[in-house]
């Protein structure tokens, strides 16, 4: 057996944000190059190999992958959100199909959401979190919705435990983690501003003071700029004590010093393996949990709609960004067998 590191190495990032640490995709590859362009003798058991233009093939190799994992998952219909869990091993080397941003209505417990969400009208009675979500809607409101890769109208049925929402089509029972779902549509966005100049931050009219553990401290000092990129200007005021200066538009209402904390923990694990802006997307990541719908967040039925409605046009909605799924399925006839209605 030959192995490239190249190769390795560009599959994985083809994967990343779409399977969980510690899973490993199977993949096949056919690539051509010509005979001169690549040198088998790296290795004195010719068990390795090595690309004339290793950074072109690593390139190549990992954009082209993961234009087959996004087309993929908007080529498989059969599935409200692209996912399927017939097995683990399925589940990893077929993300799910793209799906969207939020647009839920406003209220307190999306407010802390910032942007992320956006604002559709809504009343004051439905604003309120402390209403429970009715399963059994009035037959007016038993309305269903078309979704642009399913062919049968989704019909929402209610929330679960306060955090998996329940849908119907014609052929299929949908559960979605609300978290996972919500979680994939913020690292979308924040992944996207990113990449088209930076992240929309908020210039604080009086700068937050907060203190960090002096291991911290020195991780924060050192990755100030970095950190200024993805929309947090922390200034250092002396002894333990910082200053925060912005934050982003995105994660507006939510607890930013408990989100430096945690970032900083993870950049001192492995400051010395690895460069921030390897880096940059477990940090998006961490933005994105620390933004987003909880698991034991009531929603009402609007904005349940608009979650869905987001999850519909973002990219790998079927996953979170740490590669868990977001969306399950059974169908009605898999719940027929299950019930023993047929066998």
């Amino acid at each position: 057996m030959v192995k490239d590191r190249t190769l390795q190495h560009a599959v994985m990032a083809a994967y990343e944000n779409l399977l969980m640490h510690h899973r490993y995709p199977w993949v096949v590859l056919h690539i051509q190059v010509p005979p001169d362009f690549v040198d088998v003798n790296v290795h004195p058991t010719k068990s390795e190999v090595k690309f004339a233009q290793s950074n072109l093939v690593h390139e190549l190799v990992r954009s082209a992958l993961r234009d087959v994992l996004h087309g993929v998952s908007e080529e498989r219909k059969e599935s409200i959100l692209g996912l399927r869990e017939v097995s683990e091993s399925r589940n990893n080397f077929f993300p799910s199909a793209p799906a969207n941003s939020i647009h839920p209505a406003k209220s307190a417990q999306f407010d802390r959401l910032g942007s992320l969400l956006l604002s559709t009208p809504k009343s004051e009675t439905e604003s309120d979190f402390s209403n429970s979500f009715s399963f059994a809607p009035a037959p007016d409101e038993k309305k269903s919705f078309p979704l642009s890769f399913v062919d049968d109208p989704v019909r929402i049925i209610g929330q679960v435990h306060q955090t998996y929402l329940l849908c119907e089509t014609s052929e299929k029972l949908i559960l979605i983690d609300q978290h996972a779902a919500h979680e994939r549509i913020g690292f979308e966005k924040l992944k996207k501003q990113l990449e088209e100049g930076g992240i929309q931050k908020q210039h604080l009219l009086i700068p937050q003071t907060f203190d960090l553990r002096p291991s911290q401290g020195e991780i924060v000092k050192k990755y100030a700029p970095d950190l200024a990129q993805v929309g947090l200007e922390i200034e250092h005021f002396g002894g333990n004590t910082f200053l925060l200066r912005t934050i982003p538009i995105l994660l507006e209402g939510t607890d930013i010093i408990e989100l430096i904390e945690d970032i900083a923990e993870s950049l001192q694990s492995v400051e010395k393996l690895t460069p921030f802006h390897q880096r940059i997307h477990e940090v998006l990541e961490r933005m994105a949990c620390h933004g987003q719908v909880r698991a034991g967040d009531q929603l009402t039925h609007p904005e349940i709609e608009a979650l869905i409605a987001e999850m519909k046009i973002t990219n790998f909605a079927g996953q979170c960004p740490h590669g868990r799924p977001s969306v399950l399925e059974v169908s009605f006839s898999e719940l027929e067998k299950m019930f023993k209605r047929k066998v």
